[in-house]
Order: structure tokens, then sequence, then C-alpha cells
């Protein structure tokens, strides 16, 4: 393809991103929507027909990232309970202690009511890991009480770790003798691009430090790769999951090692916070966000529909603990298949369980399917790139429409049918790359 017509996809990628960032409102679903079809056929046609070097996806990733410093989140509010969390911290708090909507009566300060007001978990401790709350605090320290500021901080913290993590990725592809345009499919990603540094999300630091642990196992650096693993489960939990995965790779007794170092270095990171509640607090808090909340399911919908039909009441709370099963039955499955040759077979092991717990959980924001899409860098299982596309519709939930009839996610067909057809475009994907009609040009 000629660079000129190869460059017009970047630039239209780009500009349907900076509107979604900086133009609309969640609510505003057309408008969403249009532009992430616009936004994902440029990335698919990036995909498929082109090829870019080295230098050219740092540049175009980076760049495309750096747009959206300056732009206040708006397709997840998310940020208000981060800033409060960091607030908390710089006033000497202990954060894991805090109920915002009982500390809120005993202070008065304009700009925690400012966080307080935005806020989505008013009435739930938090459920963010130490070093997240580290970047949180770092980010409301150098932010000095301006949510505005606090914003740009966090940002700039995600942005300096999706540079690393473009790094790593190259570093892996070499290592597994991959080609390098392969590192188009998370740096281009719509979705990465949108939910990390847009929406500021920390998938894309936890993942920077799993992929970092991976790369210094490669190099037999177990130390190193702990304390790596330590970071990214202490940014976000989901890592914690998969570790029975590394006993297939590194051997029991490697990984026994491994283990340790990790369980060591998170407990060290939890001491400047430890106290008789927190566990109580940070526990209860997860729990509620399993057993209450539902968001963009799929299986699980089915399975409350059904189980609505028979009992006449929805049936999350039995659900909520029969599903995770199949995930630990996935994980054992994957762990004793034998040792595994290479990170390769780790990363799809990896697929097979992430993509089993998204199916059967109750909820699946957006964010969560980042984790897919860099697998997918060195798996190549396309149709999950169809799903970080696809997945926005789930944004209907927000839209203007749902809020002007007086509805909720959960009384509307329309949700229910759009949701439907994520899931169901998904699937043809698959379909169609099990008979390699999805291949990326290499």
């Amino acid at each position: 393809m000629k660079t000129a017509s190869k460059y017009f996809f970047v630039v239209l990628l780009a500009v349907s991103l900076f509107a979604l960032n900086y133009c609309i409102e969640r609510a505003n679903f057309p408008w969403l929507i249009s532009l992430v079809t616009i936004a994902g056929g440029a990335y698919f046609f990036m995909l498929f027909k082109t090829v870019f070097s080295k230098k050219e996806i740092l540049l175009v990733a980076i760049g495309i990232r750096a747009l959206f410093l300056f732009s206040i989140p708006n397709l997840s509010d998310d940020y208000f309970r981060f800033a409060w969390d960091g607030q908390m911290i710089v006033e000497g708090e202990n954060p894991y202690l805090i109920l915002p909507e009982k500390h809120i009566d005993t202070d008065q300060s304009d700009y925690l009511r400012e966080l307080y007001e935005g806020m989505n978990s008013k009435r739930y401790f938090t459920v963010y890991p130490p070093f997240n709350q580290a970047v949180f605090a770092a980010s409301a320290y150098l932010g000095q009480q301006s949510i505005s500021l606090t914003i740009f901080w966090m940002k700039f913290f995600l942005l300096l770790s999706e540079i690393l993590m473009l790094f790593i990725i190259f570093q892996l592809l070499k290592r597994l003798k991959l080609a390098e345009h392969l590192a188009i499919i998370y740096a281009f990603n719509p979705l990465v691009i949108v939910e990390i540094v847009g929406n500021i999300h920390f998938e894309g630091m936890m993942l920077m430090f799993m992929f970092l642990s991976v790369l210094l196992l490669i190099q037999n650096r177990l130390f190193l790769a702990g304390i790596a693993m330590a970071l990214a489960i202490n940014t976000k939990l989901i890592p914690f999951m998969l570790l029975p995965l590394f006993i297939s790779y590194l051997g029991f007794q490697k990984s026994l090692g491994y283990f340790m170092i990790i369980g060591g270095a998170i407990l060290l990171m939890f001491v400047p916070f430890v106290s008789h509640e927190l566990i109580a607090n940070f526990g209860s808090s997860i729990d509620l966000y399993f057993q209450n909340f539902e968001f963009n399911a799929s299986i699980y919908y089915l399975i409350r529909w059904v189980g609505f039909q028979i009992t006449g009441y929805n049936v999350i709370k039995i659900v909520g603990y029969i599903l995770p099963v199949l995930v630990l039955g996935t994980i054992l499955i994957q762990s004793l298949k034998g040792k595994k040759e290479n990170i390769t077979q780790l990363f799809a092991s990896m697929t097979s369980v992430l993509t089993v717990y998204y199916l059967v959980a109750s909820i699946v924001h957006p964010w969560y399917v980042i984790n897919l899409v860099v697998l997918s860098v060195f798996t190549k299982r396309y149709y999950l790139l169809v799903w970080s596309v696809t997945i926005f519709l789930s944004y209907f939930a927000y839209s203007n429409y749902i809020q002007e009839n007086g509805l909720t996610k959960h009384t509307s067909s329309w949700y229910f049918a759009l949701v439907a057809v994520e899931y169901m475009l998904v699937a043809l994907a698959f379909i169609l790359e099990k008979n390699n009609k999805l291949k990326i040009k290499i």
C-alpha cells in the first residue's frame, strides 16, 4: 500500500478517537458508536491490509495517546474515586478504612465534596490495591486539590506505562521470533487507547508490570520477575487468578520460589495500610461487587433469564458463587496440561482462562477486554479484537434514550438487544477465524 494511503487511516483513527474523547458525552450514543465504527474500521484496515515498521508504530501509538493527556474522561467516572482515595492518603488517612458517605459528613472541604458528588461508589470501601493507591496519592499530591490537574497526572503516569508496555511487547515479539508488525494489535487498538489514557483505567499499568514479569522470566531473572508480578497484582487483582498457569511453564520448584517472592512483595506493599479492619472492608467491597452488580454479561444473562422464569427472582447471589467454579476448572485444566515449551503456550492458556472468565462473569466493563487484546498480539486470536470494538455497544446503558424514557439498562429491551449483537458478532468472527478468513498481513 502507498504510504499516503496508509497514513490516511492513521489520521482517520486519530481524528475519530480525538472527537470521541473531547467532543461527545457518554449519553450521546449515536455519535459515540459512529465514531467507534470509524475508528474500528481504520484499525482493522491497518491491521489486515498494511505493514508498519517499529518506529512508525511507536510514533503513531505514543502520539495518539498523548493527545488525550488534557481531556476529562467522558466514558467513565471512576476517576472521582481514584482522586478521592489519593486525597485521603495525602491527608494522612487510610483509604481502606474510609467510607465516603460517612466521611463526607465530618469534612466540609469543597474539593472533597466535589469528588464525593461525582463518585459512583459512595457506599463502598475502596477495592484498589496498594500500588494503585500510590499512583492515586502521587497524582493527588501533584494535583494540589484540582481535579483537572489530578486527572492529568494520572493520565501522565498511564502514558508512561503505555510507552514501557510498547517496548516490552517489541522485546517479547523479538524473543518469540514473531513479526514486529503484530504490535499494532495493541498499539493502535481503539479500546486500549480510549480506556487507558483516555478514561484512566489502570489495566494498562497492570499489564505493563505483568508482561515485564514474563520478559524477566524469559531472561531467568526470577527475583525481579516476582517483584514485577507483585506490582501487577497490587495494581489490579486479575493477574492473581493467572498465577497457577505459571506452574506448568516454570515447573513446581521454580514456580514455588516465584510465588514466594510475589507473596512477600505483596505483603510488604500492604504494610502501610495494615489494620484489623482492612481485610474485612476490602473483602466486603469485592464480595458486593461480584454479588450485586451486573453489566454487559453474556452467559450470565441467559442463566439469569432462565432462573427468573423458574424462581421468579434474580438469581445473582446463587449464580455469583457457582459460575466461578467454571473459571477455577479452566485454570486447573490449563495448569495441568503438562510443561509448556514456550511463552506463547502460556499466553494461550491465559487467553482461555480470561475468555471463560469474561463469558460467565456478571460484569464485563469494556476496559476488561484490554487484557485479551494484548494476549492476541502473541496468540493471534483475532475474534477477540472484534470484541474490543463491539463491546462499545454496551455503552448504550448510559444513553439519553435510557435516561429520557425513565429506564435502567435492565429494563430496556434495546440494551439487551445490543448486548446480544455484540456477542453474536464476536461469535461470527470466531467462526471466520476458524475458517482462516481473518488473517493479519505480515
